[in-house]
């Protein structure tokens, strides 16, 4: 589900995008408590900790990690198992 999205130009860092993304967020969604995002958006997490009281958690590669890894879902939104 896709709740907010921001495009911006190609000079503009994560780090100032990320708060207008946001501000963005905080229009589309009201009832939001935790964020992820990688460390590229620490400024917009803290950003959301400070105006909106939201937690931001900053999301790390595995050790030894390359590219992506596609984690196992251990639940939906509910609490239930989703498999």
């Amino acid at each position: 589900m896709l709740w907010a999205l921001l495009v911006l130009p190609a000079d503009t860092q994560d780090r100032v995008g990320g708060i207008a993304l946001v501000e963005a967020l905080r229009q589309a969604v009201k009832r939001i408590k935790v964020l992820w995002g990688d460390l590229h958006f620490d400024t917009a997490l803290g950003h959301a900790r400070f105006r909106r009281g939201w937690l931001g958690v900053v999301v790390k590669k595995l050790a030894g990690q390359v590219g992506f890894v596609v984690q196992k879902n251990a639940g939906s939104w509910s609490g239930r198992s989703a498999g």
